[in-house]
């Protein structure tokens, strides 16, 4: 059985942990900062905030006064890790968002505008969804899964091409 020690203990690492998780992702840098990366640390962040929250109510179960005189009740720490929870919480969606628009912004653009690098097999997804069906050179609907050699073929032609 764990202490009311123990308890709190883990609850100064989790807020430790929830109140980094900005700064942390940022640590990767740039390049390295991408659309799984996010999503990833968006996971980890909310499962540390569960975590913390079954704690804590472990903690106001067990409440009486020795517990009302320590730190974590007197500072408050529960309102403090909800709003750091909230706050990384909303700049990773944000930058979800950011990469949504960013791919988005690509599909919209005229094809000589379009680097081959910057094209993604969720491109060609996305723009089918969205009712803009993808076509072949020749004009016909571009299906992948009906023609692998199309989709090489497509590739090695707009590779040559004048696409930048």
């Amino acid at each position: 059985m764990a202490t009311v020690t123990d308890i709190i203990a883990r609850q100064n690492d989790l807020f430790g942990l929830i109140s980094r998780s900005i700064d942390n992702l940022n640590k990767l840098g740039a390049a390295r900062i991408t659309r799984g990366a996010v999503q990833s640390r968006l996971g980890a962040l909310k499962a540390n905030w569960e975590k913390f929250t079954v704690y804590h109510d472990n903690l106001v179960e067990a409440k009486h006064a020795e517990i009302e005189q320590l730190p974590y009740v007197t500072e408050n720490v529960y309102s403090l890790c909800k709003e750091k929870f909230h706050e990384a919480h909303g700049f990773m969606l944000d930058v979800l968002d950011q990469f949504i628009a960013k791919r988005s912004m690509r599909l919209l653009l005229p094809a000589h505008l379009i680097r081959l690098q910057d094209l993604t097999f969720d491109d060609y997804r996305a723009s089918t969804y969205r009712g803009f069906p993808a076509t072949t050179l020749s004009g016909a609907p571009f299906e992948i899964s009906s023609s692998p050699s199309l989709w090489k073929t497509a590739i090695s032609w707009l590779s040559k091409s004048s696409i930048t």
